[in-house]
């Protein structure tokens, strides 16, 4: 299986229609703010209109990002949660990588996630953060249900 990684500025559309035909089975959507999109300022059609995608959102409410995942879910394969971001702006509104270090708070979303969803729920960490607890914060997305 071939799945193209999320990357901020890299996969756009066009890029990843490149991807899904030279053979990636999975392609992740630009990182959503969860906040924005249940706000309504995110277009459906101009985000989940391909095939194999994975829509990954940021935020640290557990329920905003239920919510939006649970909006989505029939048009993507999957939800990823961003715990990998370490831009300053997002570590600032508390998400993204920011989140490596705060494994209870972790825990409430994959879990909420994963009960308002009927697909699979992942997460993008990023070894090295903060506490470098990145088997701890796998293992609890495990724990939790994601896949």
């Amino acid at each position: 299986m071939v799945i193209l990684a999320p990357m901020a500025a890299v996969n756009n559309i066009a890029f990843r229609k490149l991807c899904t035909d030279y053979g990636a089975d999975i392609v992740y959507s630009p990182m959503i703010d969860s906040i924005s999109f249940a706000k309504g300022s995110r277009k459906l059609a101009d985000i989940f209109n391909e095939k194999n995608l994975v829509a990954q959102f940021l935020g640290n409410d557990p329920k905003i990002v239920a919510k939006c995942a649970k909006a989505i879910e029939s048009r993507v394969q999957a939800i990823d949660l961003n715990l990998g971001c370490p831009h300053s702006d997002i570590i600032k509104t508390k998400c993204g990588s920011y989140l490596m270090n705060s494994p209870k708070k972790v825990a409430l979303i994959v879990k909420e996630l994963v009960k308002s969803v009927d697909i699979p729920v992942t997460a993008k960490i990023r070894a090295g953060y903060g506490k470098n607890n990145a088997v701890k914060i796998a293992k609890i997305c495990e724990k939790e249900g994601a896949s």
